[in-house]
């Protein structure tokens, strides 16, 4: 799979994102939360750990992760308003549902994330030559 700035995932990043993922499902197995805010924890788990894997090239960039933290905030928000008021079964949400949520939510905020770090790198470029002239 290739990320951003043309890399392929190493085994040790894909060994961190199921790490990750199972360590999620181990720990909402072992609280006994219901099925669907298992599913909710589980999913934004793995969102955002796939962002922040994907988008290596933009850490070094202060507007990438003031960005990421406000679109935890929303996700998290909108995770417990829709699984708060959705009548699930007692097997939580569809797991295809989530598979098609993950992809659609995780490149929409890809693309938001991506361009206002290149954004912001465009910006600091710019000052630095105002500043030359």
């Amino acid at each position: 799979m290739r990320i951003a700035g043309s890399r392929k995932f190493t085994v040790l990043e894909w060994a961190i994102l199921f790490g990750l993922g199972i360590a999620a499902v181990a720990v909402t197995e072992g609280t006994g939360i219901q099925q669907k805010w298992e599913d909710g924890v589980v999913y934004t788990v793995v969102l955002f750990t796939v962002l922040v894997m994907a988008l290596r090239p933009a850490w070094g960039r202060p507007h990438f992760w003031r960005n990421l933290a406000l679109l935890f905030v929303l996700h998290v928000v909108g995770t417990i308003f829709v699984l708060s008021t959705l009548p699930l079964g007692r097997y939580g949400v569809p797991k295809l549902i989530w598979s098609i949520a993950l992809l659609v939510e995780g490149l929409m905020m890809m693309k938001v994330l991506w361009r206002n770090a290149a954004i912001s790198k465009l910006d600091r470029r710019n000052r630095h030559n105002d500043m030359k002239e």
